[in-house]
């Protein structure tokens, strides 16, 4: 479906008049290349998101929860 998609590049006070016309420039060359600008920048926060979500902190949370449930609480407290 072609179906209009609104993109917005910011408020006024914290996104400058020429820093929203260099988005706008972007998203119209990724219209060039057949893809869809909003659809792209979805794409790029997920997987930014997903980056940030294989930290060692929460991977290392992650696997103690799952062995908390096995251990003892002489050994939990060593931990």
């Amino acid at each position: 479906m072609n179906k209009r998609a609104n993109v917005s590049f910011g408020t006024y006070p914290e996104t400058a008049l020429a820093e929203a016309r260099e988005k706008r420039a972007e998203a119209r060359k990724l219209l060039t290349s057949a893809i869809a600008p909003k659809e792209h920048r979805n794409d790029k926060a997920a997987e930014q998101k997903k980056l940030l979500s294989n930290t060692f902190e929460l991977v290392a949370a992650n696997r103690y929860k799952l062995k908390a449930k096995k251990v003892t609480a002489e050994t939990d407290q060593r931990i």
